[in-house]
């Protein structure tokens, strides 16, 4: 048995949304602060939305839970919808702290062959689960916009529908391109999808977390 003394290894983790950051993410919006901007709305309550700390949910005098005016103001910012943003957990509840912290032994530390990937594994919950079977769903819808070469390039450059995240020069490889080539119809593809404003992609970034 491993005593406490012996978890020597703290591991971090920050909760976020991430429907929000990945949208904002395919709509070239580099911060929350800049996303604040374009939506009209407070700073804080947008950094307290994505940590989770409050619900995207309130309730009305009549009873019936409402999106609150903020979360409708960011998702017309973002080209999408509340209910393409926030799972229903995301919609009604919230957490008390956007951060969790755990601590294992060094060995155990050492043990992992991925550490951010098997520790997300281990830690990840049914909701972020559902929040990918939801971006599945998403990126068909944003890609109808797209060529079939365009869908390619844009699935495979973000990692969608379970494929890996590939690099310009391996994209190039299975088009049979060169990967400056791919970075140009990723760049048209990417453009157009914000043109048609159809954007209500989210991608499973955990990076963010």
């Amino acid at each position: 048995m491993v005593h406490k003394a012996h978890h020597d290894v703290r591991v971090e983790v920050k909760v976020r949304n991430n429907l929000i950051l990945s949208q904002m993410e395919l709509c070239g919006i580099r911060s929350l602060a800049e996303l604040a901007r374009i939506a009209g709305v407070g700073y804080q309550h947008l950094t307290r939305l994505v940590r989770m700390e409050i619900s995207a949910k309130r309730k009305s005098q009549q009873g019936t839970y409402v999106w609150r005016d903020f979360v409708v103001s960011i998702a017309t910012a973002l080209h999408s919808d509340p209910e393409s943003l926030f799972s229903d957990a995301q919609s009604f509840g919230q957490l008390e702290d956007s951060r969790r912290t755990f601590t294992v032994s060094s060995e155990e530390y050492l043990s992992l062959e991925d550490l951010r990937g098997s520790t997300l594994q281990l830690i990840e919950s049914n909701e972020l689960q559902m929040a990918r079977q939801a971006l599945s769903t998403q990126v068909r819808l944003a890609c109808a916009a797209l060529t079939p070469r365009q869908q390619l390039v844009i699935v495979h450059r973000h990692g969608l529908n379970g494929y890996p995240k590939l690099t310009l020069q391996q994209v190039g490889a299975i088009l049979k391109i060169t990967g400056q080539r791919v970075r140009q119809i990723q760049i048209a593809a990417e453009r157009k999808l914000r043109r048609a404003r159809r954007l209500s992609l989210a991608l499973d970034d955990v990076q963010q977390l």
